[in-house]
């Protein structure tokens, strides 16, 4: 019964300090620099990779070249760009899905929120709503669309981090879980 009653004191005392104490978080305005992205290229679903993946070293910016689509993907600290690299007119085939997917490979980037198409973009027809948000990557869609001579999409990414708990939530816990060890070798 005894010891019932301290892991019940012991329980409702380290709520009341996890509550008192700051959390870490580890938001920065660089979401991307020093991470490592997975890239694939998907025709015509997201079922079907159209070329072997890839992996973008963000540092501080890292480039990619896409040979099938004569195009560069540029990836810095928080923005994205595609840009082709074609010396003639053509388009997007059809298809639900013809673009590219950018994943956190190693897990360390945290959540994407949310997405602006800066104003640089010239690619016509291009919308928010070929952009798709995962907490952990983004999937663009040219589906349709013209691929000419300096087409260029340019997208800002926001994210945050997954917050961690403080160094004082941290040792906190570990005191409590010394004490709960001996009160229960005693009883």
């Amino acid at each position: 019964m005894r010891s019932n009653c301290i892991g019940v004191v012991a329980s409702v005392a380290y709520a009341m300090l996890s509550l008192l104490t700051p959390v870490v978080s580890h938001a920065s305005p660089t979401l991307f620099a020093g991470h490592r992205l997975g890239f694939q290229w998907y025709y015509s679903t997201l079922d079907h990779p159209h070329d072997p993946p890839a992996v973008i070293e963000v540092t501080p910016t890292g480039s990619f070249y896409i040979d099938h689509s004569q195009s560069t993907l540029t990836v810095s600290d928080n923005q994205i760009r595609f840009e082709s690299s074609i010396n003639f007119s053509t388009h997007f085939n059809g298809g639900p899905f013809n673009g590219f997917v950018l994943t956190d490979i190693d897990g360390t980037i945290g959540n994407l929120d949310s997405f602006v198409i800066e104003s640089e973009t010239n690619l016509a027809g291009f919308s928010d709503s070929r952009v798709t948000l995962s907490a952990n990557s983004i999937a663009v869609n040219f589906q349709n669309l013209s691929n000419r001579p300096g087409m260029l999409v340019v997208l800002s990414v926001a994210g945050h981090s997954v917050p961690e708990p403080s160094p004082l939530t941290l040792a906190a816990a570990a005191a409590i879980a010394i004490l709960l060890s001996r009160t229960t070798r005693r009883t």
